[in-house]
């Protein structure tokens, strides 16, 4: 039976049970006409499953871009092939002088470029090729972590991070008045290190002098309690010469400029210079005083001697301080690693556990108390801290209360 080739309009048929039927009337050669019913309900599901998905996706891509909008920082994202997807407005303002000119569908490089040529990166002046390669390498690592100076004075904090599908997301913070602050700080550091530089030296010249003239008083003739006055001055002066050092010591490191020395020196020397300047103080106090060295320590040794030393004798001058009754046992071994590992023995007051944590801490004592009965500055153990830190090695602490405690390095 032949069909004519124009059909007539179709429409669509619903019937009881729901099923929706697309109906076209066809007329057939003999003049009748035929119905061709097809059932679209299947498909008119899908489309309507695919138009909620499209609003579905719609209002998530419009959160997605309101919470990149809300970031408080510069966003980019680059695709796989390194072209921009996506940046907020923060980001095209952190760069003022190329930021307008961001597009998506630019690769990094053609924007890193443009930026160059607009004069926006101060450190790329005069060596742009170089800077465009090195800003390259770092970007594709996939793993940039870095400060950027921008010629409008602006500093940048970039953190960029490679995606598992192979893009790049990265973020730009304005710290330009964080830098600016600490600028500050560091500048105000530097002239308070300065200042107490010059005043150590100009309180440390008359006192060097005072002392020396009760050096030579003591030589004349002089009745007991007035050896024992000369004796007591003599003391008081060396105790601020202490302070002294303790002070001009801790704001170099602050700075960043106590400098340690490397040269070859006797450990057995060091060892003797610390026992002589204390072994009196032990004596006044009824305690023993004694040094253990392990038959595999070497003695000829190459570091800071005098700065070992200083360790030392702060050391063993608080055990000495801290101990009532007893005595100090100062040991050496070979630690880990062939380090050599000096340790401290007390038999003294110990230190609770809450307070072991911030002992090393500047200024830190026990307690208020601590400081009135047995004085001091509570810079040693700071001060030490940092000197074995700068001779890259570490210190802790062992201790109980009323059981002793047991400084080691």
């Amino acid at each position: 039976m032949e069909i004519h080739k124009n059909p007539t309009v179709p429409f669509e048929v619903t019937r009881t049970d729901g099923r929706v039927f697309n109906v076209t009337d066809q007329k057939l050669t003999d003049g009748k006409t035929a119905s061709i019913a097809t059932e679209v309900t299947h498909f008119k599901d899908i489309a309507e499953a695919l138009g909620t998905a499209r609003d579905d996706a719609d209002a998530a891509r419009d959160r997605l871009l309101s919470a990149i909008d809300a970031i408080d920082g510069g966003f980019v994202y680059y695709d796989y092939q390194d072209k921009m997807l996506i940046c907020n407005d923060q980001y095209r303002e952190r760069y003022p002088k190329s930021g307008r000119s961001f597009r998506g569908g630019a690769t990094f490089e053609e924007l890193l470029r443009e930026g160059v040529e607009a004069g926006e990166f101060e450190h790329a002046k005069g060596r742009e090729e170089e800077w465009i390669r090195e800003r390259m390498e770092l970007h594709q690592s996939g793993n940039a972590n870095i400060e950027q100076k921008l010629s409008s004075g602006k500093r940048l904090r970039i953190s960029e991070r490679r995606t598992r599908d192979g893009g790049i997301v990265g973020f730009r913070f304005d710290i330009t008045e964080l830098k600016e602050a600490q600028e500050r700080a560091e500048a105000a550091s530097e002239s308070k290190s300065e200042f107490l530089a010059n005043m150590s030296h100009e309180i440390r010249t008359p006192m060097t002098g005072v002392l020396g003239m009760l050096d030579a008083l003591v030589e004349t003739e002089l009745k007991a309690d007035q050896v024992k006055i000369v004796n007591t001055a003599r003391n008081s002066i060396l105790a601020l010469l202490g302070i002294l050092n303790y002070v001009l010591d801790q704001s170099k490191i602050e700075a960043g400029k106590l400098e340690i020395d490397n040269i070859d020196y006797d450990l057995n020397a060091v060892i003797e210079q610390t026992r002589a300047t204390l072994m009196t103080r032990a004596r006044e106090k009824d305690l023993w005083f004694s040094v253990e060295v392990a038959d595999d320590v070497p003695t000829s040794l190459y570091g800071d001697p005098n700065r070992l030393r200083q360790i030392l004798i702060n050391l063993v001058g608080n055990a000495i301080k801290f101990t009532i009754e007893g005595g100090i046992t100062l040991s050496i071994s070979r630690g880990h690693k062939g380090l050599l590992k000096y340790e401290v023995q007390d038999t003294g007051i110990g230190i609770s556990t809450v307070l072991q944590a911030s002992l090393f801490e500047r200024f830190r004592q026990q307690d208020s108390s601590t400081s009135r009965t047995y004085g001091g500055t509570g810079l040693g153990l700071s001060i030490s801290k940092s000197l074995v830190e700068l001779m890259h090695g570490e210190m802790g602490i062992r201790s109980r209360k009323e059981r002793g405690t047991c400084f080691w390095f």
